[in-house]
């Protein structure tokens, strides 16, 4: 019973506090507290305007930047496809030079071989020929010997020269052309020696210029070989570097492509979250200027 009294004499406080007000106005105290809550609206609705104007420029600044990344990451794919062309062209072309050198060199060894062949031939031949030379020389001078040192036997001559001695005209002429002819024979001898030295030692040289230039030639095939192995593995290996720049430059693509995506779905979900705000702010904004209005009319 005591509760319901006390009850009823706060109701009846209230009443005539309400009835004071309605009657008389409101107190300086409730203005102030009115227009606290007026400027607090307007605040609200200021601040709910100002995220959305930020989460629009952010969504501006997304696309350009965004835009940009995905425009470049084109510009490089199509860089990273047009350098592996190139590369390409440039590689192919460094095997069949490679290949041509090949050719090139195998087709200088065999003509060397040919050249230095025939050189040996000649040199061959003209030892001998040199040694049928001193052969025929040889039997040539024998013969010519034998008939000067044994003529045949004739009648000899007794001269009687001065101081009394006495000799045989032919026997002496006989000698001397022994002489003579085994001298040159000797002469001969040693000449065709030379002669037959002398093609020995350009054969032995065109056997030696044959060797080396055959060493030379397998050397440069085998240079031209291996040069080509490496253009061919340069070629390979450029081939496959290409290849992953190439696909790194395409992911780089798809991530930015992806970002893009992203980011325009997180902005334009800001943005959506962001106008509820305003919408809320300003219907409390209103809803507080009624009250306040309703609180500002006269008592009837």
């Amino acid at each position: 019973e005591t509760d319901a009294v006390n009850s009823a004499k706060a109701s009846l406080a209230s009443a005539q506090s309400k009835l004071s007000t309605d009657e008389e106005g409101e107190t300086p105290q409730e203005l102030a507290v009115d227009q606290s809550a007026s400027q607090m609206a307007q605040l609200s609705v200021n601040n709910a305007l100002a995220s959305v104007g930020d989460a629009q420029a952010n969504a501006a600044m997304d696309v350009t930047t965004l835009q940009t990344a995905v425009t470049q990451a084109q510009q490089n794919l199509a860089n990273a496809k047009a350098n592996a062309a190139s590369d390409a062209t440039a590689q192919a072309l460094a095997v069949t030079e490679a290949e041509q050198a090949i050719t090139n060199a195998q087709t200088q060894a065999s003509e060397d071989a040919t050249t230095q062949s025939q050189d040996v031939s000649q040199a061959q031949e003209a030892v001998a020929n040199a040694q049928t030379q001193a052969s025929n020389d040889a039997a040539t001078d024998s013969e010519a010997a034998q008939a000067a040192c044994n003529p045949p036997t004739t009648s000899t001559t007794s001269t009687t020269v001065a101081g009394g001695s006495s000799g045989s005209t032919g026997s002496t002429a006989s000698s001397q052309s022994c002489v003579q002819a085994e001298q040159n024979q000797t002469n001969t001898a040693d000449k065709d020696q030379q002669a037959i030295q002398s093609a020995q030692n350009q054969l032995t040289a065109a056997e030696n210029t044959q060797q080396a230039t055959a060493a030379k030639d397998q050397q440069a095939i085998t240079n031209a070989q291996n040069a080509l192995t490496q253009a061919q593995n340069t070629q390979a290996s450029t081939a496959q570097k290409d290849q992953q720049a190439i696909q790194s430059a395409q992911n780089a693509l798809t991530n930015a492509q992806n970002s893009q995506a992203s980011g325009k779905l997180k902005d334009n979900q800001s943005i959506a979250s962001a106008q509820p705000t305003v919408a809320n702010a300003q219907a409390s904004q209103q809803q507080t200027a009624a009250n306040n209005a309703e609180k500002a009319l006269p008592s009837r």
